[in-house]
């Protein structure tokens, strides 16, 4: 009996995330960091090492709205299962496991120091994630979302987007 509910594992997910990191020394050894925006890395890279995936993630922001030597950013997801689906078609190398959906919200700012020119930004959105099996053997989540910048300002925009693999 597929898309039922039956044999769902009722696991709700709270996922917490943080990162920062900053830079220093001349200016031709030293890195900027970028926040802003949802940015796919390697589409290929992302599903076959998860660990890869993009972790400075700003989302409901214009692309690379903040930037500066150090960065500070946080990420609350909560996950819940929607629907078992455990369905293929044919036998076409895809196949779905389940539906689950997100809520989530990312804080963070990328700064620099001598500047003092932190200020968080945060923005929210929700994500459909289908489970999905590529070739019979490559477990990766289909990912749409939305998400808009909670502040008033030109760099907070409501962005959709549709990304292969996780993000954590």
């Amino acid at each position: 009996m597929p898309w039922s509910t039956r044999g769902v594992p009722w696991h709700h997910v709270l996922a917490l995330r943080a990162s920062f990191g900053a830079s220093g020394g001349d200016l031709s050894n030293r890195h900027d960091y970028f926040l802003g925006g949802f940015q796919q890395a390697d589409v290929v890279r992302s599903v076959l090492n998860p660990a890869s995936a993009p972790v400075r993630i700003l989302r409901g922001f214009v692309r690379d709205a903040f930037h500066g030597t150090a960065y500070a950013l946080g990420t609350v997801e909560y996950r819940f299962p929607m629907l078992d689906v455990d369905v293929g078609a044919w036998t076409l190398p895809l196949y779905l496991r389940r539906l689950n959906g997100a809520v989530y919200t990312d804080v963070g700012d990328a700064f620099t120091f001598d500047r003092r020119d932190f200020k968080l930004h945060a923005g929210a959105g929700a994500e459909l994630r289908a489970e999905v099996v590529l070739g019979w053997i490559l477990p990766t989540d289909l990912r749409l979302g939305c998400a808009r910048g909670l502040e008033r300002s030109p760099l907070a925009i409501f962005d959709c987007y549709l990304a292969l693999g996780g993000v954590f």
